[in-house]
Parts: structure tokens; C-alpha cells; sequence
């Protein structure tokens, strides 16, 4: 299921006013292009559809490379160095699992009723 689109009037006042606040702050040649979006927003929000559109596609497009790599550099940047700190430094393993190469299996034995324990789950 494809992502819902805003309509053409928000994506006109929204970007436009965007550019108009850019071009206020530091960039004075935006401006211009930003009242442009703005004043089609609010009058003819319809000539602003196929801009509407490829904006989406383009936001979409970068959002399938950036994604991925901004995850990955949050686990490998942070997750990990910080499951290194807590195995390392100060011995905790969170899976409380004592590595043995002469053991069958990794099988804990519960003492409680498993039937007692499916009721009332929620």
C-alpha cells in the first residue's frame, strides 16, 4: 500500500513556505520561488499536482538510501560499541547465558504451570 500523499494546496504552502523562511534567514534568492508556491497554493492548488508528485517520488527515493544507512550507523556507532562496554568493562550479558561446548542443549526447565501461564495473557 503506497503512502497517502498530501494534497497539492498543503504541498504548496508547506515547501513554499519553507523556501520563504530559508530565503528570509540566509538565502535571499529562494524566496521568490517559495512566495511563487505559496500564492499557488492558495489559489490554483491543482497546477501544482506533477510538482506534488515528484517531490514524493524524490523524498521516497532518498528515503530507501538513507534509511538503511543512518540504521546502520546507529548500530554500528552505537549499539554495538556500547554491547562490547557492557560484556567487557562490566560483565553483564543481558541473556544470562554461560557459553558451554559440552552442553546438549540450552533448555531451561520452568517450575511453573505452562497451562496456568497461557490464561489471561492481555
Amino acid at each position: 500500500m503506497e503512502p497517502q500523499q498530501p494534497s497539492d494546496r498543503q504541498f504548496g504552502l508547506t515547501v513554499g513556505g519553507v523556501l520563504v523562511a530559508a530565503g528570509i534567514w540566509r538565502m535571499p534568492e529562494i524566496a521568490l520561488p517559495g512566495v511563487v508556491l505559496m500564492l499557488l497554493g492558495l489559489v490554483r492548488p491543482a497546477v501544482l499536482h506533477t510538482p506534488n508528485r515528484l517531490w514524493m517520488r524524490m523524498s521516497h527515493a532518498i528515503g530507501r538510501v538513507t534509511t538503511p544507512v543512518m540504521m546502520a550507523l546507529l548500530f554500528f556507532c552505537v549499539i554495538t560499541p556500547l554491547g562490547f562496554v557492557m560484556r567487557r568493562m562490566y560483565g553483564y550479558q543481558p541473556l544470562q547465558l554461560e557459553f558451554d561446548r559440552e552442553a546438549k542443549s540450552y533448555w531451561s526447565v520452568r517450575e511453573t504451570d505452562a497451562v496456568g501461564d497461557m490464561r489471561n495473557q492481555f
